[in-house]
């Protein structure tokens, strides 16, 4: 982790002001950066820190005792820690940089107790939370499956152009911000592309 200070500072608190997230203003967010492939909290560690990613992707995994990998789906402007400050206890997922990442950052051991009685701060971390409960009880949610399903709609029904996100999420029954997640993952990793106008497609498709 390598802080961000001077302009690059300024203009992250700029779009990103403490006062979007809390009520308290005696509340200070930092900022901070992480290159890719760098840990953010290891599984079973306290973090120092409460973190909003605000630009990059993460990976939030932990592995099962049959030694295979589970990928937690994540979303845009997702908070990591948030759990571990609200129960006080470490938890068995681990956060990597997927990509070079910047991110806000809050001192758990300085502002902890502000943070738990903080009205903003506890409606967002009530709505993520709901949200991310709601995806893992939801059929069809292991992540693998369901890039899977994407790839495979975008091949086989969309014949390697996909124009409408909103029909996709219909027809392979998840939601849109979800489809959306996987959709942003696969172009990071070159397997699809994101052309204008909102069209995904294979790289070998006009």
């Amino acid at each position: 982790m390598r802080m961000i200070s001077g302009k690059k500072a300024a203009d992250l608190s700029a779009m990103y002001p403490s006062s979007a997230f809390f009520s308290d203003p005696s509340i200070h967010m930092e900022y901070a950066s992480w290159k890719k492939g760098e840990i953010l909290v290891s599984a079973f560690d306290m973090p120092k820190y409460l973190i909003f990613l605000f630009s990059g992707t993460v990976k939030i995994s932990a592995y099962r005792d049959d030694g295979s990998e589970f990928v937690l789906p994540t979303e845009e402007n997702i908070v990591i820690g948030d759990i571990q400050l609200m129960t006080g206890k470490p938890s068995p997922f681990y956060a990597e940089a997927v990509t070079d990442l910047a991110c806000g950052i809050v001192d758990i051991e300085r502002y902890g107790e502000r943070l738990k009685n903080d009205v903003m701060f506890l409606r967002g971390t009530l709505s993520m939370m709901s949200e991310r409960m709601e995806m893992m009880l939801r059929p069809g949610i292991d992540p693998e499956s369901a890039e899977e399903r994407v790839l495979s709609y975008i091949g086989n029904i969309c014949r390697g152009r996909m124009e409408n996100i909103t029909h996709a999420s219909q027809a392979l029954h998840l939601s849109r911000r979800h489809v959306h997640r996987i959709l942003s993952s696969l172009v990071d990793r070159g397997l699809i592309i994101h052309d204008e106008y909102g069209i995904y497609r294979f790289p070998d498709s006009i």
